[in-house]
């Protein structure tokens, strides 16, 4: 390998520190939906979010020094994995105060 020319920091001197990145964002996002692919019809999981995250994580790692084009990916998977575990415990909370509330009684006949 060639040395790198004073004031030149690339050590890959075949690559210019001007060159865009090989992949952008949409690649990226194209990339992982081949990763992680399933049917449309099938609902959100905590358990289908996971996967991804495993799946963008490895991928940023392959990607190197150009990862952090995915890291809008990653970030809007955990904010979306936070918002359905957030959901779950809301639903959790609600189905208990459901449990413990008293019926009450109707004094006026419906009409």
């Amino acid at each position: 390998m060639e040395k790198a020319q004073a004031g030149n920091l690339n050590p890959h001197p075949t690559r210019s520190s001007a060159a865009a990145p090989r992949f952008s964002q949409e690649k990226a996002k194209c990339l992982l939906h081949v990763a992680i692919s399933g049917k449309a019809s099938q609902p959100v999981t905590a358990e289908r979010i996971e996967a991804a995250l495993d799946a963008v994580a490895r991928f940023i790692i392959e990607l190197g020094d150009e990862g952090p084009v995915v890291f809008p990916i990653y970030k809007r998977l955990k904010d979306e994995l936070a918002k359905l575990e957030a959901e779950a415990e809301l639903m959790a909370e609600i189905r208990e105060r459901a449990l413990r509330a008293k019926p009450q009684r109707r004094t006026k006949p419906r009409a």
